[in-house]
């Protein structure tokens, strides 16, 4: 059968609203723009520069730190 190729994001989530866009709506509902900027400025190595990749590493740092 066949199909034509999308983006893993266009694959598992509706035109209307993207992979994307829903990670960055819940992002942005779990870390203010405070707490992002506190953090972004007491980080010195390999600092943020989205709330999505503080969220991330705020996630791994929970398990592995």
């Amino acid at each position: 059968m066949w199909r034509r190729k999308v983006a893993f994001s266009d694959g598992v989530s509706s035109q209307k609203k993207s992979w994307h866009k829903i990670i960055q709506n819940h992002v942005d509902s779990k870390i203010s723009d405070e707490e992002f900027f506190k953090a972004k400025d007491s980080i010195s190595h390999c600092t943020p520069l989205l709330k999505e990749s503080y969220y991330y590493r705020k996630v791994y740092e929970s398990f592995f730190s």
